[in-house]
This record gives structure tokens, sequence and C-alpha cells, in this order.
């Protein structure tokens, strides 16, 4: 669960038994499992205008999955990212986060700022 869990403290006594009650039922948790399952459940009941769940385990997991079905339901490939902020850690949103301001070029014409090799031109495109 990445950064989310820490707003409770390090080694929060009641999380911990919960994650080691859980590790006991198994340690591979990337399929849909009952657990989920009832998360998804109880989401739908308390929030009217839901009507579909789709858990990650991570905000970048979170994103790229976004991306993926607004993608597929459009038919569209672009998408519209925020300059200078972090929408996960996949290659498809990873470019022109934060970075000097200077790296970013005239705010008419923005240069793209690549925070590693290997970075696919074609995702900012």
């Amino acid at each position: 669960m990445a950064f989310g869990p820490i707003i409770l403290g390090h080694a929060y006594d009641e999380i911990d038994a919960r994650v080691q009650e859980e590790i006991q039922k198994g340690v591979l948790f990337a399929m849909t499992g009952e657990l989920e399952i009832s998360v998804a459940e109880k989401i739908i009941a308390m929030c009217p205008g839901v009507e579909m769940v789709r858990l990650a385990c991570s905000g970048t997991e979170a994103t790229m999955h976004a991306l993926r079905v607004a993608r597929a339901y459009t038919g569209r490939e672009k998408v519209i990212k925020f300059e200078g902020m972090y929408h996960g850690f996949h290659d498809y949103v990873l470019f022109s986060t934060y970075a000097p301001v200077a790296a970013y070029g005239n705010r008419h014409d923005q240069s793209r700022f690549h925070p590693v090799p290997g970075f696919p031109r074609a995702s900012m495109t």
C-alpha cells in the first residue's frame, strides 16, 4: 500500500497484527480474493454513484489501470497530465515531474524533462 499506511505511524501494532494475520492465509495477493470482493461490495454499498470497483496495490498501478480503461473506452491514445506533477511511476506519466523551472522551457513551448535514460519518446507525443 505504498505511502498510505504511514499516516498511522511506523510499526503500528494493530496494523502489524492484521498484516501478519493475512500473511498466514497466503503471500500472493495480486489476484482478486475474498477480502477484496468484500471491500469492493462495501464501497459500492456506501457510495451510491459507484457501480464498479478495481483495487490496486499502488497508486502507480491504479493510474496505469485508469489510463488503460480510458484509452479502451475512448479509443484515444493521448491523455492530459499536469506539468510538474507525479502521476505514478510508469513510463506514460513519469515525465515532466519535479525539475528546476528552467528545465521546462517556455510555457508556450515546453521542453520535456526526461527523468531517466531509456524513457520512451512515444509516451510524450
